[in-house]
């Protein structure tokens, strides 16, 4: 008993994620006895046999998928659109992915183009039109196109959110506006 309900709490952390968004797949990620992962549909029916080593849900219509150490996406039906190619890959925001090629991260579109290209030592999602990456041991902000927009000074960074992200630099806290302003420091 004690092990279903273990499994139950699991399941309800790793799917949740997988219900968010309009228009989105309502299909439930699950692990099998065996530990590889599939989809089921909220009726319990399997729409996606468990084949896989990893997945982090639907977003966007597609879902990273990871099996033998590469990971590519499938779609609803669970067919593999963009090809196990990747050493890591996530799951789309505003029609961006970030994946890892080697150690190096870059970012596709939803053909499974690498339209940023993987330079960047580490790699957040896009929010509000950008992503918070790592360069030469600090953090800046791309645009969608791949611009540095906000350059790399930051120990950390993270997504924007109504506007600003916040960040760490020198210790403190700090508020980062979209153009790259600092609105407030917290120490």
């Amino acid at each position: 008993m004690r092990s279903t309900v273990a499994l139950l709490a699991l399941l309800c952390w790793r799917v949740l994620p997988a219900l968010a968004g309009d228009g989105e797949p309502k299909l439930l990620f699950f692990r099998s006895a065996e530990g590889k992962y599939g989809y089921i549909d909220h009726e319990n029916n399997v729409v996606v046999p468990p084949a896989y080593d990893n997945t982090f849900g639907f977003r966007e219509g597609l879902a990273p998928v990871a099996k033998d150490g590469k990971f590519g996406y499938i779609d609803a039906t669970g067919k593999v659109v963009i090809s196990l190619q990747f050493d890591f890959a996530y799951v789309f925001y505003e029609g961006r992915a970030m994946v890892r090629i080697g150690d190096k991260f870059g970012y596709i579109d939803r053909t499974g183009k690498l339209v940023i290209p993987a330079v960047y030592e580490a790699a957040e999602r896009f929010s509000e039109g950008l992503a918070a990456v790592k360069k030469d041991g600090r953090f800046g902000y791309i645009d969608r196109d791949g611009t540095m927009v906000i350059p790399p000074r930051y120990e950390k960074a993270g997504p924007m959110t109504n506007g600003a992200a916040q960040c760490h630099r020198d210790g403190k806290y700090v508020w980062v506006r979209h153009d790259g302003k600092e609105i407030r420091v917290l120490n």
